[in-house]
């Protein structure tokens, strides 16, 4: 089983590798965390991840 650590560096590769910016994370949730994406990737990160 991965660790939450090596869960988080596996997306945050993913995310950079499709040349998306990361502005922010927060992993001190109870439920997990996320990642926040810059608004200057947020065009190409719908297109990746909420194709029409």
């Amino acid at each position: 089983m991965k660790t939450k650590q090596e869960i988080y560096t596996e997306i945050r590769k993913d995310l950079t590798d499709k040349n998306l910016k990361i502005s922010g994370e927060d992993f001190e949730r109870p439920w997990g965390g996320f990642f926040k994406i810059a608004d200057e990737s947020l065009t190409d990160f719908l297109s990746i991840y909420f194709p029409e």
